[in-house]
């Protein structure tokens, strides 16, 4: 259970970094006139232990992040890459009012 609860941490933490990452970016990239972005985001993650993989905690804040954008209306693509993953983020004038 504490386990169980330690990774919950984990993965709320890292989603909400990234997910600040990508609030700045998103707004100085509006106020440039684009409508587009493209962000390196880690590939590593901190481990509490061995029971849960590298793997699984990525997919577990990928997850996150692009349901936190989906459901923003972001449109939301992830490039894997061997040394990063890139998330393309795009966007209209609409999505942008709905999520201030």
């Amino acid at each position: 259970l504490k386990k169980s609860s330690l990774y919950k941490v984990v993965i709320a933490e890292a989603t909400r970094d990234i997910l600040l990452e990508l609030n700045s970016s998103i707004s100085r990239n509006h106020d440039a006139g684009l409508s587009r972005l493209e962000l390196r985001i880690p590939i590593n993650f901190r481990r509490v232990d061995e029971a849960v993989s590298n793997e699984e905690l990525q997919t577990a804040i990928y997850y996150n992040v692009v349901q936190e954008l989906e459901q923003k209306d972001y449109e939301v693509r992830l490039k894997f890459c061997k040394e990063f993953t890139l998330l393309k983020v795009s966007w209209s004038e609409q999505t942008i009012k709905k999520s201030q």
